[in-house]
């Protein structure tokens, strides 16, 4: 079966950095979709399957991925109600930056960088990405 691919228009704006977006109530009825920016999405209180290009992979309680630009993607949750999504989006241009240049950017570069195939935070990474996403969120 295919399954056609949609392209997301990401609510970024030109002057913005980043933008947070908090689905407290998740319904998970996106379709399969890309976009041109880079997306950190960190889902809580679900479990599912997650697909991310050409990976496939079980999500439970805390999943946590970056994403890149123009790699497809899809959370399929199990769970009907309860479900936290927070999404934070930033644009691809973010490379372009001067700033992403100097010296002390170098490892956030090279994570952005890394991110078109989509990077699965583990362990306390994860935790940590849920809690500073929680705080931007209030």
């Amino acid at each position: 079966m295919h399954v056609e691919l949609q392209q997301e228009i990401t609510p970024l704006e030109k002057d913005d950095f980043f933008i947070l977006l908090d689905h407290p109530d998740a319904k998970f009825d996106y379709a399969p979709h890309w976009h041109t920016d880079f997306e950190l999405n960190i889902v809580m209180d679900s479990c599912g399957e997650r697909v991310v290009g050409d990976s496939h992979e079980d999500f439970d309680a805390l999943d946590v991925v970056l994403i890149g630009p123009r790699l497809p993607h899809i959370w399929k949750g199990e769970v009907e109600k309860g479900n936290h999504v927070v999404t934070i989006q930033f644009p691809e241009q973010m490379l372009d930056y001067p700033t992403m240049s100097k010296r002390i950017f170098s490892s956030i570069r090279s994570l952005l960088e890394r991110a078109g195939r989509g990077i699965s935070y583990v362990g306390e990474a994860r935790l940590e990405a849920r809690d500073r996403g929680l705080r931007l969120t209030r």
